[in-house]
This record gives C-alpha cells, sequence and structure tokens, in this order.
C-alpha cells in the first residue's frame, strides 16, 4: 500500500513537471525546438532577386544533435522570410496566437530603427526580442536588422535586403525575464512594442519599458551565470554611454587572450586602435570572411576520394582549385574530381561564400586561443560610439567557434605598433 501510495506521489509530480516544462515560446526551426541558432544572412549582389546572393538566402548553425560538432555552415534551402523558416517559425508561436493569447504574453521587442521609421531614432543601437508565456522557457532573438520585427505581422524589411546580417537565438529559462531586465537596461534599447502583464510590473521593468534609464555605479555591468534552456553558459557585457568605455575591452573579464574583431570598415567614421596590451588582444579583421559550408578536408576524404590529375588542367579556376587542395592528402599530383556538384560546392562554399567588410552590418569578436569564445555586439569600435549605451553576448561552444575561426582563416589584421 505504501509503494502504491509512493508511486502515485512520483507520478503526479512527474505529471506536474511535464505541464510546467510545457515549451511556448523558443527557438526553432520549423517545429523542431532549438536550444539556441546563428542566421547568417547573406549579402545582395548587383541588385540580384534570385539565387545565392539575392539579398534573403542565408547559412546557419544551431543547437541540433542532427548536426555534429564538426560541421561548420548548413545553406539554407529557402530564403529567411518564407513560411518556415527560423525566423517565421521561432516566432509564430505570438503571430499566430489568438488576441487573448496575446495579452497573456510577455513580449519586448527593441530597436533603435522602429518598423515604419524611415531612420535609426538613437545612437544606442541594441536591437531584440524578449517573449514568454505559461511554460519553462522563454525566447531572447539578438540581430542587428533594421525596421524587424514588426509586432502585428511577420515582414522582412527591404532596408536589411542589400546588407549581411546575424540572428542569435536563445532559448532561456523562463524566471530569467527579470535576470534579463536588470541587464539589458544598461543598454538603453528603444523599445517600440510591448506587452508585460501587471503582475510583472516592477519598478525596474517600468524604468526599462519607458525609457526611464538606469542610475547605478559602474556604468557596466558583466554577467556569467545566464544559460540557455540547454545549459550552455552565456557572458553578457552592457554598458550606459555614461561609462565612455569601449566595450570590447571588457572581454578580458572572460579570458585574457587574443581576439579578432569583425565590423563595418568605414572610412568615414574614426576608428579605435587596436588593443595591444601584454595580457589581452583585440585586432580588427580586413578582407573577406569566408563561411565553409563543411569542413574542407572531411568533404574531400568523404566524397572526392578521386582525383584528377593537376598537370592537365587547363582553366584558371581549375588551376587555383588544385593549388588550394595540394595540401590535403590526396593522391600525388591531383586535387578533386571535376564535376558540377563539385564546382558547385567549391563556388558556393570552397572559400565562401565571401562577405566583405563594407558588406556587413554585423559586429562578432572571436577568441584565437583559451577559452574558444564567439560574441556577438550591437557596437562598432569607433570613437564616436564611445559614449553610446550597448551590448555584447558571448557562448563557449566549440560548434559556433568552429565555424567562425574558420571564416577568417584569409583575412588580414594590422601589426601593433
Amino acid at each position: 500500500m505504501a509503494v502504491q501510495f509512493l508511486i502515485s506521489i512520483l507520478l503526479c509530480q512527474f505529471i506536474t513537471i511535464s505541464k510546467e516544462t510545457e515549451i511556448v515560446h523558443s527557438c526553432r526551426e520549423k517545429n523542431e525546438i532549438l536550444d539556441w541558432f546563428i542566421i547568417y544572412k547573406l549579402n545582395q549582389i548587383a541588385n540580384n532577386t534570385a539565387g545565392l546572393f539575392n539579398g534573403k538566402r542565408f547559412v546557419f548553425i544551431n543547437s541540433s544533435a542532427k548536426l555534429s560538432s564538426s560541421s561548420f555552415w548548413i545553406l539554407s534551402e529557402n530564403d529567411i522570410d518564407v513560411e518556415e523558416s527560423f525566423l517565421r517559425s521561432s516566432l509564430k508561436s505570438f503571430y499566430s496566437s489568438s488576441k487573448a493569447d496575446k495579452v497573456e504574453t510577455l513580449v519586448i521587442m527593441y530597436n533603435n530603427w522602429p518598423p515604419y521609421a524611415r531612420k535609426s531614432l538613437t545612437t544606442h543601437s541594441t536591437k531584440g526580442v524578449f517573449m514568454r508565456k505559461n511554460g519553462n522557457s522563454a525566447m531572447w532573438m539578438i540581430h542587428n536588422i533594421p525596421s524587424f520585427p514588426d509586432h502585428r505581422k511577420f515582414h522582412w524589411p527591404e532596408y536589411a535586403t542589400k546588407q549581411a546580417h546575424i540572428i542569435f537565438c536563445l532559448t532561456l529559462p523562463y524566471d530569467t525575464f527579470f535576470q534579463w531586465v536588470s541587464q539589458i537596461a544598461y543598454e538603453n534599447p528603444l523599445i517600440y512594442f510591448h506587452n508585460v502583464p501587471k503582475t510583472e510590473r516592477t519598478n525596474v521593468v517600468n524604468s526599462l519599458l519607458y525609457g526611464k534609464g538606469v542610475i547605478a555605479e559602474p556604468n557596466y555591468r558583466f554577467s556569467n551565470s545566464l544559460k540557455t534552456v540547454g545549459g550552455e553558459r552565456l557572458f553578457w557585457f552592457s554598458k550606459l554611454a555614461e561609462s565612455d568605455m569601449d566595450i570590447y575591452q571588457l572581454i578580458g573579464k572572460i579570458d585574457n587572450a587574443t581576439f579578432r574583431f569583425w565590423e563595418k570598415s568605414d572610412e568615414a567614421h574614426q576608428k579605435l586602435d587596436d588593443i595591444c596590451s601584454r595580457y589581452l588582444s583585440v585586432k580588427r579583421i580586413y578582407g573577406n570572411i569566408y563561411l565553409f559550408l563543411n569542413n574542407p578536408e572531411q568533404i574531400v576524404h568523404e566524397n572526392y576520394k578521386i582525383g584528377i590529375n593537376c598537370s592537365e588542367l587547363v582553366s584558371e579556376l581549375e588551376i587555383q582549385l588544385c593549388k588550394k587542395w595540394k595540401s590535403v592528402d590526396l593522391p600525388s599530383n591531383s586535387c578533386p574530381r571535376e564535376d558540377y556538384l563539385w564546382k558547385l560546392m567549391f563556388y558556393r562554399f570552397g572559400t565562401g561564400p565571401g562577405i566583405k567588410n563594407n558588406d556587413d552590418a554585423s559586429k562578432w569578436i572571436i577568441q584565437l586561443n583559451g577559452k574558444k569564445i564567439w560574441c556577438f555586439g550591437s557596437l562598432p569600435r569607433e570613437e564616436n560610439q564611445i559614449l553610446c549605451s550597448g551590448g555584447m553576448i558571448c557562448m563557449q561552444n566549440e560548434k559556433i567557434w568552429k565555424a567562425f575561426d574558420a571564416s577568417i582563416k584569409f583575412t588580414k589584421t594590422e601589426s601593433c605598433i
């Protein structure tokens, strides 16, 4: 009898946990719930409206177990704004819900260039969406897309077509909202839409929603206690404009090491000097980054073991290919076979697609040694941005690090003086 009673208690607890752990808002691809994903939307080339560089195609990596840790970027099958894309799937729980459900859903959308605004309204460039409802999770989508998202319906802004952009989505535990509010307030986000139930309206929340700002010392904040539902630890830096500091100097709080920083090369703005200290190096990357589809060496070994004789090549492109792959363990004086699939793979991902500094609105930083950290930031390293609020979110993840580390192999940096 006692055993049956104990089983009944455990069964009730299991049912309760199952109900409490229902995931409503999360990062998603179609119907698959993801702990995180990163989308790198490719830039548009020469006003193309079709093909890989139509301004809406993208590559991605995510937390799915289907993707091994050796995988790099995966090419999307469709444009970024199609019905079952990552963005629509992740935001669908809000867009498709009833009016009653929307009222009960906690939503905060922030962007210094709100939908239907003709230009940026503030210099505080942090952008994102935070959503949660009943369940055990919340979704935080960080991005650098102007005029996105519209709270009324899904709409891809044409402003965002020409430039490359990054979307970093995180599925967080349900109870992280107040911790999130306390930190995001340091970035002075321009909140253009919010729905926060009265039960959640603390003084700190109201100050955030109505732009009253934060009065605190010091004027920056670092947190390493936030984790995704899947247990990925996040390192989060936020700073107020009053701090008068370069946020990327704070990266040393994670690990004193060597970092590379990627941003638009805009000569119209005065760039900050590279950080070249004994314990911390942050150097700006110049040139093109290349988003590899997969480990090139692995692709050659697994799918292109049949080689062709390099001495018989006549095409300049083929000669370049052969030089590139000579370092790979293939039969002497040979390179991957010549066929349509190989040419297509190389043209698109053998060294790319390539993205130039000036074609990318994204700002990110990667550690070259140590803990293998990657960070997505909202502020450029410019002198006029010292007096702006902003933030940077970092993750220590092997899959993410490999993808971005491979992308900078052909870039250059300047020597420290």
